[in-house]
Order: C-alpha cells, then structure tokens, then sequence
C-alpha cells in the first residue's frame, strides 16, 4: 500500500471536519514532515490538527537538506519538505493542494492527489459513503478548493452530482 506524505492544508482541513482518519483506511502510513507538523503546531490552541499531532498523529520525517531541485524553487517549506520526503521514499504520493507545489511534484515525477483526490480515492475504496457532504463541510472551513466545473466533473466520476 502506498503512503501518504501530506501538506499542512489538507492535514488541517481534514482534520477541521473531522475528516483526518480517512488519510489512514486500510492502514494506510501517513507521514508528516517535521516543516509540516511546525505550521500545523504554529496554529490555535483548539485546532484539531494540532491537537492530533500532539497526540501523536501520524509519523513524523526529518527532511535535512532539501535536493538541490527543491532548494532552486520558491516553494512553501511545507511544500518542498513534503516533495523531499516523498523524492526519497518509493510509494508514496503527496498530499497537497498548493497549484505550484502540485505542477512541481509532476515535473518530479512525485505522484501528487489533492484533499478532493483523497476523498475521491476514498469513496471508491469503500470508506467514504459520500464526497460531496465532506467538500461542503471543507467549503465552510475556508479551504479552496476547485473551481466548480471541475468539482462538478470529479463527482460525476463517482456518481455525485454539485453543488
């Protein structure tokens, strides 16, 4: 099974809708890089997110010096850690919402999904009854997400209709 390496949005989006356990189904490895964990950690007290990190959430990963194609980039920290740990771990994908991390990951060769991805990648697994209601919910946090053409296209691959 693969192993997801996730960014700061969808780990705190998610987790804002009580959504992070699905990062794990079928018990699936979820990693954190350490730049990850100190933006989620930098975040308010109540912030779920934090609180599961402080639980011991997920499985935390040192980055160290990031590869010199990463380094060149103007990338996020959070985006360039997740893309140096998923550059050194086979099988795994990057879990990430940022357009410019995204196109990187792909010009990497990094297999890259979205929050909406996880969702989708979910439901047709059997863990998620529904995409649309959690979208909604991610919505409502202030999360972006995609435009709704392309939403509307998404949903439709698993038989949901938006808004």
């Amino acid at each position: 099974m693969d192993t997801y390496i996730v960014d700061t949005s969808p780990f705190v989006g998610l987790a804002k809708v009580g959504l992070l356990s699905i990062l794990t189904v079928g018990g699936r490895e979820v990693v954190v890089p350490d730049e990850v964990a100190r933006e989620v950690l930098a975040g308010a007290a109540e912030d779920a997110a934090k609180q599961a990190l402080r639980e011991g959430w997920g499985v935390r990963a040192a980055t160290g010096a990031l590869p010199p194609a990463l380094a060149a980039l103007r990338l996020g920290a959070g985006e360039a850690a997740v893309l140096a740990v998923a550059l050194a771990r086979s099988g795994s994908i990057a879990v990430m919402d940022d357009s410019e991390g995204r196109a990187v990951a792909r010009e990497l060769g990094v297999p890259v999904m979205g929050t909406v991805g996880v969702l989708l990648r979910a439901k047709q697994q059997g863990h998620l009854a529904a995409v649309a209601p959690a979208v909604r919910a991610l919505q409502s946090t202030g999360l972006f997400l995609p435009k709704a053409g392309l939403l509307q296209t998404l949903l439709a691959a698993v038989g949901e209709t938006w808004p």
